[in-house]
């Protein structure tokens, strides 16, 4: 019986014998795995909101007058890793940055500290980040 495989093309594949694995180490072909989803928010919640200090108002009239944050989980060879990003929302510019293995309760913060001590604005402005 004939192994069944799938190409790169996605397109099923019938493999003559079941060394097909072999034959695509010698050729330098790997399968693609599909990516792991990972559950990252839970909006059913009583937690408070933050108030919108922003009024959708994302194109301000300077640099450090509105910074926003974001959280991604890029895949990597070593697993799941942790960056959060602080923008200026006038140049969209990255000012700051953490990147952790692991989800913790800092990294929004760290990131936050890295933005303000390398562009030190004024006193009295505002920063928002969406909720952990």
């Amino acid at each position: 019986m004939a192994a069944r495989g799938w190409c790169e093309s996605c397109v099923a594949v019938d493999f003559p014998h079941p060394g097909h694995e072999c034959l695509m180490q010698k050729n330098g072909i790997r399968a693609r795995h599909k990516r792991r989803y990972k559950v990252t928010a839970d909006s059913k919640h009583n937690l408070p909101v933050a108030a919108n200090l922003l009024n959708r108002n994302f194109t301000p009239s300077g640099p450090n007058l509105a910074w926003t944050s974001d959280i991604t989980y890029p895949w990597t060879d070593e697993g799941w890793l942790y960056l959060a990003i602080v923008f200026d929302l006038f140049n969209r510019e990255v000012v700051g940055w953490s990147l952790k293995p692991r989800m913790t309760a800092d990294i929004v913060p760290d990131a936050l500290t890295m933005a303000w001590f390398h562009r030190k604005p004024a006193s009295g402005s505002a920063k928002r980040t969406p909720p952990i």
